[in-house]
């Protein structure tokens, strides 16, 4: 009978242990930082990101202005024109929070392949 009881309450330990840890993954920050656009979307995983907010500039050159926000302060890193490159699968949507997978530094990276890379000055 101990053991049984032991069995179980390793196991409600294990449990409570792994609801813990899922409860500490987080896909955006507990909180938006003042200052970022309610259009921003926040890019990146556990291991840090960032906030986007892009805009079509002129859609015929595939040419877009995007804002990267840091996903703690809110201060502005880069404010640059992107132009789509590596058209993928799918259409840039700015609206799709899920449709954005990650910010590299210089490129912005799509679901499906499509990306934005930075114009050099």
């Amino acid at each position: 009978m101990l053991s049984r009881r032991s069995s179980i309450g390793g196991r409600l330990a294990c449990a409570v242990f792994v609801a813990l840890c899922l409860a500490g993954c987080r896909k955006t920050p507990r909180q938006r930082p003042q200052g970022i656009p309610a259009a921003a979307r926040f890019v990146g995983g556990d291991d840090g990101g960032a906030f986007l907010y892009c805009f079509a500039v002129d859609v015929r050159a595939e040419t877009y202005r995007c804002r990267v926000y840091d996903e703690f302060t809110g201060s502005l890193q880069r404010d640059s024109l992107f132009r789509l490159a590596g058209r993928g699968t799918v259409k840039v949507d700015f609206t799709d929070a899920d449709s954005m997978t990650s910010w590299d530094g210089t490129s912005i990276w799509f679901r499906g392949g499509a990306q934005l890379q930075r114009v050099k000055p």
